[in-house]
């Protein structure tokens, strides 16, 4: 009773807090990513102790409560006459034609921090907490150009075609490649935008660095390499998805930004060898499925590479100074026998004999492996269209070399198996 007039008892549970008649997520510092609410098992007791926000009304009935999720990094939640056709904020109202609504962008219900629904739109405000800014030892001079010595040799390496038409983009399938997404990426190996949807970032927030690469196996964990997640802090690394163009916000579809939960390296990873340099990083919460962020699929254990390879990433050099503007590559590789690997190795690079372990494979590539990050996939295809998990690329032989090996760790499908089937995110 509140002023001699009833009102309803609302309970809020979970991480929700009561605003204008209604449950919504508490609004707290960091990065602010609703988790949707559990199934629950039937109750066994006379009470309702299931956690569900609920609402009893003044017939005493009880009902559930309608949480709205908050928006993603880079969107804002506005009443939907506020997204332009493009989907972003507009400070105006915006009055759309019958073809603008047919083809505007999706857009996903939200709840404001006060529990207004609207829809998320892109904020054309926001930064990106990793600016890329061509650093050089820290400072952005304005100077910093990747230097194509790193390159492997001087090559010509014309725009391929990228068209299936025989194919039709299904939404909703691991390892699905999407050829013709725009905008296109201009260089001969610049991927376009969300063809490689599988690819993730790896991020350190304490000191705002790029680790590697990373390849999502399902919405809730990230695969990438040992060695670049190694003695740090799960609390200290966040995944990105959906990256494309470092450092510029012009992509039809925003990035997302997750926790990293547990960090789990498999249990025969060597740091001497590169054996097994593999790790499963757990997310604190689910990735949100789009054209740009997706999963690759899990191959069959104790299967080996076939088909066409390639693996992606912005590249070394991309990675260590944060080069605004750079466009997330792939190159075409060639998966080698062992004897052809062994040679070589012993043959042009002798100190790196002993990284051919058994769990370990070697590629050659047209294209300069040192183009694309360690962490990433090794992603095969029979039919040029759904790709496969086939290797986590490890290690290189160098940049400037056109014998150059890159090495990729088999993935141990039933040891990947057993780690997600412990670790479920609601």
């Amino acid at each position: 009773m509140e002023n001699g007039v009833c009102v309803p008892v609302v309970e809020c549970t979970g991480n929700t807090v009561y605003e204008n008649g209604r449950c919504v997520p508490d609004q707290h510092e960091g990065y602010n990513y609703t988790k949707p609410i559990p199934p629950f098992e039937p109750d066994t007791t006379p009470d309702n102790t299931n956690d569900v926000p609920t609402i009893i009304t003044d017939d005493g009935n009880i009902h559930p409560v309608v949480i709205l999720p908050t928006c993603a990094a880079a969107l804002k939640c506005v009443q939907e006459i506020y997204c332009t056709p493009e989907g972003f904020v507009s400070a105006v109202p915006v009055v759309l034609s019958d073809e603008q609504k047919l083809n505007r962008v999706p857009l996903t219900e939200c709840a404001d921090t006060s529990g207004v629904a609207g829809k998320c739109c892109r904020d054309p405000q926001y930064k990106d907490p990793w600016p890329s800014a061509n650093l050089v030892n820290g400072i952005d001079n304005g100077q910093y150009r990747e230097d194509p010595s790193l390159g492997q040799y001087s090559i010509d390496i014309s725009r391929p075609t990228r068209s299936h038409p025989k194919f039709a983009n299904v939404g909703g399938t691991c390892g699905t490649r999407h050829y013709d997404t725009q905008p296109k990426g201009p260089g001969a190996l610049d991927a376009h935008f969300a063809e490689i949807p599988w690819q993730a970032m790896v991020l350190r927030d304490s000191n705002r660095s790029l680790l590697c690469g990373g390849a999502i196996i399902r919405t809730d964990a990230v695969i990438t390499s040992a060695h670049c997640v190694e003695g740090l802090d799960a609390n200290d690394v966040l995944i990105k998805g959906g990256e494309w163009k470092l450092g510029i916000d012009e992509e039809p579809l925003p990035f997302q930004i997750v926790k990293v939960k547990s960090i789990v390296i498999h249990p025969s990873y060597d740091q001497h060898s590169k054996g097994d340099d593999v790790a499963i990083l757990l997310l604190d919460e689910h990735l949100r499925t789009a054209k740009n962020i997706d999963t690759i699929c899990l191959p069959k254990p104790d299967s080996q590479p076939e088909g066409k390879c390639i693996s992606t990433g912005w590249g070394k050099k991309v990675l260590q100074v944060h080069l605004k503007d750079a466009i997330m590559r792939l190159v075409d590789v060639d998966v080698i026998g062992n004897d052809e690997s062994a040679n070589i190795l012993q043959t042009h690079f002798p100190e790196s004999v002993d990284l051919l372990a058994p769990r370990t494979v070697c590629a050659k590539s047209q294209g300069d492996q040192c183009k694309v990050d360690h962490g990433s996939a090794l992603a095969c295809t029979t039919d040029g269209y759904h790709y496969t998990l086939h290797g986590i690329f490890s290690w290189d032989t160098g940049c400037k070399n056109e014998n150059q090996l890159g090495g990729y760790n088999l993935p141990d499908v039933k040891w990947i198996e057993t780690v997600l089937s412990k670790h479920v995110v609601y």
